[in-house]
């Protein structure tokens, strides 16, 4: 580097035998044999892949040895992403969405209320899992359909949390 910063001011540093060596212009081509056994020996290749795109994938598929003979190229449809919440508004209604709305929320309070009361990692985990499972659940939410490892933990900590307020409510703690 030519400069150097120094307490908000520019001075000028020279250039050393390192910074020389960064500034590399030189070209080096391929050899010659090395040119000619290339798959792509030159640049024309991008050229016809512009003016025939399914042409172009059609030749290359051509040069790979298929069970059953190739009817389409360049044929993908890419996945699109799923909202868990609007995938379970369609599968339960509004009334589904709310109760597990309600539900999450609730159990995310009494969550927040656990990590502020203690700071150890079983006051801290239902409150780093909830918010794992609502991120997870803004792109899927298909811990509800079977019974998996979320949807596991997540009745775990939903009653967990709920004994403790109870327990909590029974001596006289302030539950949130």
């Amino acid at each position: 580097m030519p400069g150097t910063a120094q307490a908000g001011r520019f001075s000028y540093r020279p250039m050393t035998d390192i910074d020389v060596l960064l500034q590399e212009n030189r070209k080096f081509p391929p050899p010659e044999a090395f040119t000619r056994n290339a798959v792509v020996p030159n640049a024309s290749i991008y050229q016809r892949a512009a003016n025939d795109l399914p042409g172009y994938w059609a030749q290359q598929a051509r040069g790979v040895e298929w069970i059953a003979p190739f009817r389409t190229v360049l044929q993908w449809k890419p996945p699109h992403a799923h909202n868990g919440f609007i995938n379970l508004w369609l599968d339960l209604g509004l009334i589904g969405v709310l109760l597990f709305i309600l539900g999450f929320v609730s159990t995310y309070r009494k969550a927040l209320s656990l990590a502020s009361a203690t700071k150890a990692a079983e006051g801290i985990w239902p409150i780093t899992f909830l918010s794992v499972l609502f991120v997870y659940s803004l792109t899927e939410l298909g811990f509800l359909y079977r019974n998996d490892l979320f949807w596991i933990l997540y009745v775990a900590v939903m009653f967990t949390l709920r004994i403790n307020s109870a327990k909590d409510a029974a001596t006289g703690r302030q539950v949130v």
